[in-house]
């Protein structure tokens, strides 16, 4: 079969899931962890430690002024602000509740099996060789 363009003969690859964020103008598909397209120079990323199972969802993509600066406002998130992810024809709504900046080493250090927890990591636009790790809790009310 001849793939053109990430469709297979008139088969366009769904996504996994959709990440909206009201207050920054956010809507966005993630692509499975093994698909092409998930790739922080095409799309938001779902980062491979992530356990979907759990709810615990780890999201990256790029700041700044390219075409591809998905999380460009992130920043302007505040606490209990929310967030919604769309998986599986359900609407997971997250909210707010930690914003932090590390420095930019390449490596990030986060807890292991934080179930129904949402983080989404973008490189700062305000501060320079600083990355903002933005932490959510599911809420189901």
């Amino acid at each position: 079969m001849k793939i053109i363009n990430n469709t297979y003969k008139n088969k366009v690859e769904k996504p996994l899931l959709i990440i909206g964020i009201p207050q920054v103008n956010i809507t966005k598909k993630v692509y499975n962890i093994d698909s092409n397209l998930n790739d922080i120079n095409k799309n938001v990323k779902i980062l491979p430690q992530s356990n979907l199972k759990d709810k615990f969802i780890i999201l990256a993509a790029h700041s700044g002024t390219s075409s591809v600066a998905y999380f460009n406002n992130l920043e302007n998130l505040s606490l209990d602000e929310q967030v919604y992810i769309y998986y599986k024809n359900k609407k997971n709504r997250f909210i707010v509740k930690k914003i932090s900046y590390i420095e930019k080493t390449g490596y990030l250090k986060i807890e292991k099996n934080l179930k129904d927890t949402l983080v989404l990591i973008t490189c700062s636009t305000k501060f320079h060789n600083k990355q903002i790790i933005v932490y959510a809790k599911k809420n189901d009310k």
